[in-house]
Formats: structure tokens, C-alpha cells, sequence
């Protein structure tokens, strides 16, 4: 008999060693600097639970029973299994699929490794529980006074061992009922015994009250309610009907009070919290299959954008943060596995309430497990080890309490035991695979240049964390040079993960692509997704601005101004006087067609064929109006066609009025900046006087280079006046394959006669040409001679000939709409 007493107990005592390995294996986070993602992360108990079940396979000798608990807990996970092989972007190197898997492995160990001393192991886990309440109520205390520093989380001083407030909240709030339990098992009569209770019950308190944790007080509010319900019962009984009435009218306006008290320390928070629950709901009622697990941050922060692409009101749109979690756990896991899931649940819950033995350990488990399923709803457990330890452990003590008769048996042989292994496996196989991917991936902060891109990739494939680990790998090469798989990279971190942040580097490179198109795209769905927020719009202000499409800058300058500021900052301040200053300024130059056009800053070209640095501008259309790639005009003499020609303003007009097609235009102004402004005249003779050093500046410098940074087709034509029609016309003889129009005001041909002889010689070409030219003070004996010859090889000409005409700007200005609508003309 003594024999078989020791024999239980050294099973007891091994049971609960076990157990609190576990959990505190399960507070300890990885270290490791080379693991860039898994640092700071609960992997420890993993290796530790596997360990334990390895050992239990190898000594069990019993068969294990499977009750209707068992079936419940397996449907659920086969609806995980499904939604991850089917309907899932993540894979098993995902850290949530290995915390399922161990928390599968952790309910059924509990079940079927716990002894029948549930009294005595329920004892000892609410002992650890306080214990370990205590060791970090005083952590947090230190960290309040600055004793010791808060290094998991940057934004808050009360931590404990966690990276939240609130986790420490609850786990003070599970040491408060703990200790409650505790005196209700154990009769507490020495009187510093007494004291020393009451001491830890009003210390661990004081640390939830400095915790600011509202979700955890209001767990221990249900918690001790569930545990003292009966004595509750028993003492209303005991007094009067109007006494029971006053008090439940005071424990009401206390309530009350306590919660309005609760709300008042952070109502945006409550707020945000009512607005992510609502629109999770409707966005399960459009899909009640589920979107996948893991899949919660991106889509509903995706479905969150589409939402706010129509005008909501500011309650609304101040609580449309980006966020990563539900903060309900019940109903993210409904977002991610469908309803069929909770369906289960409940049913779960009902068999459970349905077999419940009401004994003391029950109701003490009973009561854990409200509270931690009253803290889900307002937080999440699931990503917390030791929370669901905790949950799993006092579900398996109302479970084993019940006793439920076997379904099944399954026979200690073979082939059980490899079922059992698979989740062991799993766990062994994807974790080290992963450890080490990250490693490898580390040593890219390393100063060596040289990238093994294939191995690269490789170990991606080992690392899946929501684009994270994509945006590591672009950051890094774009800091090696490898700037085109960078943006690669970049983009499928913006693609799996939908991060503002990530969103905005990716936008920012595609400008300097000159890619505005799917810059705008992204700082748009920025602006939706944190509709709040200033950054998106101020990045879309920024980007018209600088290109000048003024009528989208108007806008968003005035989006910029109107919307209500959330947390008041003087980068807020600044941003909104920049928008007020850029419409003061604009509301002076304001055109009349609506249309506006996109005209560069002056942009200098340092050209290694002439040796010089050329100023020039560009005009396109408004970046919304973009869809294709669009003609090009290069006009000679840019800058007097802006100011006396008013080129640009004459092209808004035509194309908003539809009688052109839109165009790029290309203003090159013949100086060289890097002479003094005094000689710097002298460069527009040089380069416009038959010079084949300007024509190949143009062919292998300036045309590839707009083409490249601009929206710019091949279909080119070339604009000039005086000399810069000479040059024109040079231009395109020299190059006959570049341009589809040759258009010439005036053109000065005199001081290069070689002109005449180069059309005469050559066979006709396929472009076509304008030519202007008056009979007043102009260049109409220089321009006869060569329409003569243009006529005579059968070019496609217009002549425009103007009685009178001078060789000036009140001449040439007035032909401009009609050269535009010969050129891109809608009807041509």
C-alpha cells in the first residue's frame, strides 16, 4: 500500500513539474540576434513540449480514450487544417500554425497526462499563478519608478515580462483570483497570515490599476462574480427584499461609475475598439466561409480602404487605424476560419455546461476561464503561450472532473503512436528549417557586397511573417545596389502584407521611375486605409506639386486643411500652412479652362556630347489623364515659347476642349548654365546653326532620356522659330527617322546655307512639315527657295503665309493652336 502511494505521488509531483516547466518555459522569449523575426518571440516551450510528449509516447502504456470533448476539439482543428491548405496566402513556417499546433499538442497532453489529484494539481496552479503575479506586479512597479528599464515596448513604462500593459493586466487579474481561490480553499485563521494576503490582494491591484488595463479589470469582475456567486447568493437570501434593492441600486451606480471612470482614461482607444468589432462583423456577414487564417490584418484593413473610398463622417474616420489584430479573439478567429468554428464552439460550451460537476475545483476553473475568455473579448490569448497554457489546463480540469464515457479507445500500439508523432514532427521539421533561414538571411547586414540571389530566395521560402521578411530582404539590397530586386522584393511585402509603410517606400520608388501612376494608386489606398492620417495626403500634395498638376493639388491641399486633426502635433501645424500658403499662391493664378497641365521645374541635362548643361522643361498632361504612352513636341527656344508663345496654356486649352489628343511637351532652352548669364546667349548660336553635335545630344541623349523618365512615345515632332527652325529643319534632314512633323516659324536659314543643298540632295522623307513666314520685316526671301525645293520632292507642306507678317511674337503666337491641331488634331 506505502508502495503504491509513493507510486502516485511520484507521478503527482512528476505531473506538476511538468506543468510549470511548461508555463514558464512558455514567458521566456528567444534572445538570439540572428533570428531577425523570431527574437522576442515564445519558441522555447515549444522545444520543451515536445521533449514531454516524446517521453510520454515512449512510456505509455495505456490506452488513450477519445469522448465527445476530444471530437469537438479535432473539428476544430480540421477546420484549421482546411482554411490553411485552401484558402490561405500563409504556410506552415507561419509562428501561428506552429502555436495551434502546439496548443492541439498541450490539450491533449493535459488530458491524458493529468492525474486523478485535480484538487492538489489545481492547488499548485494557482500557487504558480500568484507567484508568478507577484514576481511581475513588482517588475512593473520597478519599471514605473525607473528602476529598471521597460525595454520590450518603447510607448509603454508597466510591462512586467510582457510586451503589452495589458498582458500584464491579466496575468495580475489571474494572480488576484488566484489568491481569492486560494482562501477559498484554504481557510486562512493565523492573523499574519491575514495580512500577508491582504497585503498581496491590495499590492496586485495597485499594479492592475497602474497597468490602465481596462479589458483585465473587467475580466476579474466576472471572474470573482462566478467564484463568490454562490456565497452572493446565499448572503441576498439571508437579508431583506429592500436591502437587496439598495444594494443592487448601488452595486448599479458603482458600475456605472467604475465604467464611465474606465472609459475616460482612454475613450479613442473604446472607440476604435467598437468600430474594428463592427466592421469585422459585416465584413464575416459577406464571407461566413472565412478568409483564411492569418489573413485578418490584410483583409480587413483592405475591405477598411474600400469602405473609406466613400466620405464617412469623422467619428468613423478617426478610428481607422491599420490595424494586425481584432482585438477580440472569437471574432478573429470567425474572420479567419468562418462560422462554422464558433457554431463548434458553442456546442462545445453546451455539452460542457450540459456534464458540469459542481465541485470547487470546477467552479474555480469555471471562473479562470471566464475571465480569460472576458479579457479575449476585449485583447487577444492566442498570441500569449502561457495564457492558453493556463485556459488549457483548467479546461482539462473541468473535463477530467466530468468524466465522459469513451467514444473510442485507441490501442497502444504502432500505429498510434506515429498519429501522435505528426504534430511532434511537424514542430521538429519547420521550426529548425526556419531558425536557420533566418540566420542565413542575417547576413545580409554584413558589409559584403555580393548577393547570392538564389539562396536568397531559397530561404524566403522558409520565412513567412506577412511581408515582413520580403521588406528586411529589399531594404538591405537596396542599401548593396541591387535596386531592381529590391523594388521586386518590396513589392510582394506590399502585396502580402498591405502596410502603409511598406506601401509608401514601394510609391517612392516607382517615382523615381517616374511611375506616378501606380505612385498615386498606393498613396491613395494609403490615404484610405488610415483615413486619419496626414502622410498619405501629404505625400499625394508633394507628388502634384512637384509635377504641377494644380488641379489635383487644389484638392488635396484643401483635403489637407479641412480634415480634423486626431492628435494635435506641429507636423500637423506644418503641413496645414503649407497647404494654406500653396492655395494663397494658387488662388492668384488661377486659369480658366479647369484643365491643368503638369510643367516641370526647370531640369538641367549635363551632356557629355556637347560638353554642356542645358536647362529644358517638360509639360504633360494632368498624371490622371495619363493611360498611355503619348506624343512628344521638342520645342526650340523653350522659354520664349512659354512666356510670349503661351505654348502650355494653349495646349491645356485644346485638350480640354477635345480638339487635340493629349501630349508631352519638351521646352529646351539653349543656354549652357554653366556659363555666366551674360554669355550664356552665345550657346544658342553655336547649337542652333547646323551643328551635328546638337542633333546627336538629342538622338542618343535627351529623346532616351524622356522616354525613359516620362510617359513619352516615339512619335516625336520638333518645333522652332528664326534659328531654332533652321536648326528644325536640320534636325530632322540629319535624322530622318526621328520625327513624324517638322514645324518652322520663320525659319532663319541664312547664316547656313548648306541647307538648301542638303533637301535638294536627299530623296524626299516621310515627315511631315509646317512652314510660317511673312512679307513684312521676316525671312520670306530665305523661305521661298526652300519651299520651292520642298515642293518639287513632294513633301507633305502646309505654307502658311501672313501678309504683312513680321519676324515677331505677335505673329508666330497666333499660329500656334493651329500647328497643335494640324499635329494631334482629335479628328486626325
Amino acid at each position: 500500500m506505502k508502495n503504491i502511494q509513493m507510486s502516485y505521488f511520484s507521478k503527482y509531483l512528476q505531473e506538476l513539474t511538468i506543468v510549470l516547466f511548461l508555463i514558464i518555459s512558455s514567458v521566456i522569449y528567444t534572445s538570439i540576434d540572428s533570428l531577425i523575426f523570431l527574437k522576442s518571440k515564445f519558441l522555447y516551450w515549444m522545444f520543451f513540449l515536445v521533449l514531454v510528449n516524446f517521453y510520454f509516447i515512449k512510456n505509455n502504456n495505456k490506452q488513450i480514450t477519445i469522448n465527445v470533448f476530444d471530437v469537438f476539439i479535432v473539428g476544430i482543428a480540421s477546420i484549421g487544417i482546411i482554411q490553411l491548405l485552401f484558402n490561405s496566402t500563409i504556410n506552415m513556417f507561419h509562428i501561428k500554425i506552429w502555436n495551434y499546433t502546439a496548443y492541439f499538442i498541450t490539450y491533449f497532453f493535459l488530458k491524458i497526462f493529468l492525474s486523478k489529484h485535480l484538487k492538489k494539481s489545481c492547488i499548485i496552479m494557482l500557487y504558480s499563478l500568484l507567484f508568478l503575479a507577484l514576481i511581475n506586479a513588482f517588475l512593473g512597479v520597478f519599471q514605473y519608478l525607473d528602476w529598471i528599464p521597460s525595454e520590450k515596448n518603447k510607448y509603454f513604462k508597466v510591462l512586467g515580462m510582457f510586451h503589452s500593459p495589458n498582458q500584464l493586466g491579466l496575468l495580475i487579474s489571474l494572480g488576484v483570483l488566484s489568491l481569492c481561490s486560494i482562501l477559498k480553499i484554504i481557510k486562512v485563521k493565523h492573523s499574519f497570515a491575514v495580512l500577508i494576503n491582504s497585503l498581496a490582494f491590495m499590492f496586485l491591484l495597485y499594479v492592475l490599476v497602474l497597468t490602465k488595463s481596462r479589458g483585465s479589470t473587467l475580466a476579474l469582475v466576472f471572474g470573482v462574480t462566478i467564484l463568490y456567486k454562490k456565497n452572493m447568493y446565499l448572503f441576498l437570501k439571508r437579508i431583506s427584499k429592500l436591502t437587496t434593492g439598495l444594494i443592487g441600486v448601488i452595486g448599479l451606480l458603482v458600475f456605472i461609475i467604475v465604467g464611465k471612470k474606465l472609459y475616460e482614461i482612454n475613450p479613442s482607444s473604446i472607440n476604435g475598439r467598437s468600430f474594428i468589432s463592427k466592421t469585422t462583423v459585416s465584413q464575416i456577414v459577406k464571407n461566413p466561409w472565412g478568409y483564411g487564417i492569418d489573413s485578418f490584418a490584410k483583409e480587413y484593413n483592405k475591405n477598411k480602404a474600400v469602405y473609406f473610398d466613400t466620405e464617412r463622417n469623422w467619428e468613423e474616420v478617426k478610428n481607422g487605424d491599420f490595424v494586425f489584430v481584432a482585438f477580440n479573439d472569437f471574432l478573429e478567429l470567425t474572420f479567419e476560419m468562418g462560422v462554422i468554428w464558433i457554431v463548434l464552439l458553442i456546442l462545445f460550451l453546451i455539452t460542457v455546461l450540459r456534464k458540469k460537476i459542481d465541485t470547487l475545483e470546477t467552479k474555480i476553473a469555471t471562473s479562470v476561464l471566464l475571465l480569460l475568455s472576458v479579457y479575449a473579448c476585449t485583447n487577444s490569448i492566442l498570441v500569449v503561450p502561457v495564457f492558453m497554457i493556463i485556459f488549457l489546463f483548467f479546461m482539462s480540469i473541468i473535463i477530467k472532473q466530468i468524466n465522459c464515457k469513451p467514444i473510442f479507445k485507441l490501442k497502444n500500439n504502432i500505429y498510434t503512436n506515429t498519429v501522435l508523432l505528426i504534430p511532434l514532427l511537424f514542430l521538429l521539421t519547420v521550426i529548425p528549417l526556419r531558425v536557420y533561414a533566418e540566420i542565413s538571411l542575417s547576413k545580409l547586414k554584413t558589409p559584403l557586397k555580393e548577393v547570392d540571389l538564389s539562396k536568397l530566395e531559397n530561404n524566403l521560402k522558409y520565412i513567412n511573417n506577412n511581408g515582413r521578411a520580403e521588406f528586411y530582404v529589399a531594404s538591405e539590397l537596396k542599401k548593396k545596389g541591387y535596386r531592381e530586386q529590391s523594388i521586386k522584393y518590396l513589392n510582394i511585402a506590399f502585396q502580402k502584407s498591405g502596410m502603409p509603410l511598406i506601401g509608401r517606400y514601394l510609391a517612392l520608388e516607382y517615382l523615381k521611375d517616374n511611375n506616378l501612376k501606380k505612385a498615386i494608386e498606393i498613396f491613395n489606398y494609403n490615404k484610405r486605409v488610415e483615413p486619419y492620417r496626414y502622410e498619405a495626403r501629404i505625400d499625394l500634395f508633394n507628388l502634384y506639386s512637384k509635377y504641377k498638376d494644380i488641379s489635383n493639388a487644389v484638392l488635396m491641399a484643401k483635403e489637407i486643411i479641412d480634415l480634423p486633426i486626431k492628435i494635435a502635433s506641429l507636423q500637423v501645424d506644418s503641413y496645414k500652412n503649407r497647404a494654406k500658403k500653396y492655395l494663397k499662391i494658387y488662388d492668384k493664378v488661377k486659369r480658366d479652362t479647369g484643365y491643368y497641365g503638369v510643367l516641370s521645374n526647370g531640369q538641367s541635362f549635363n551632356s557629355r556630347v556637347l560638353g554642356k548643361r542645358l536647362l529644358y522643361y517638360v509639360y504633360q498632361p494632368p498624371l490622371n489623364k495619363i493611360c498611355q504612352r503619348l506624343p512628344v513636341l521638342f520645342v526650340n527656344d523653350g522659354v520664349p515659347y512659354l512666356r510670349k508663345g503661351k505654348l502650355a496654356r494653349k495646349v491645356d486649352s485644346l485638350v480640354y476642349a477635345k480638339k487635340i489628343v493629349p501630349i508631352i511637351v519638351v521646352f529646351i532652352e539653349p543656354k549652357d548654365i554653366n556659363f555666366p548669364k551674360q554669355k550664356r546667349w552665345k550657346t544658342r548660336e553655336e547649337l542652333y546653326l547646323c551643328n551635328d553635335s546638337y542633333s546627336l545630344f538629342l538622338s542618343k541623349e535627351l529623346f532616351p532620356s524622356i522616354e525613359k523618365t516620362y510617359t513619352a512615345s516615339q512619335n516625336r515632332s520638333v518645333l522652332g522659330l528664326s534659328f531654332g527652325g533652321l536648326s528644325a529643319a536640320y534636325l530632322a534632314i540629319k535624322n530622318p527617322n526621328l520625327f513624324e512633323n517638322v514645324l518652322l516659324q520663320s525659319p532663319a536659314f541664312h547664316p547656313c546655307p548648306d541647307i538648301y543643298n542638303l533637301y535638294n540632295s536627299k530623296s524626299k522623307q516621310d515627315f511631315k512639315m509646317y512652314l510660317s513666314y511673312g512679307t513684312g520685316k521676316d525671312t520670306e526671301k530665305q523661305d521661298l527657295p526652300f519651299i520651292d525645293i520642298l515642293e518639287k520632292k513632294g513633301y507633305d507642306l502646309y505654307v502658311e503665309k501672313v501678309k504683312g507678317g513680321n519676324h515677331s511674337w505677335d505673329v508666330w503666337e497666333k499660329q500656334l493652336n493651329d500647328i497643335l491641331i494640324r499635329c494631334y488634331g482629335v479628328d486626325l
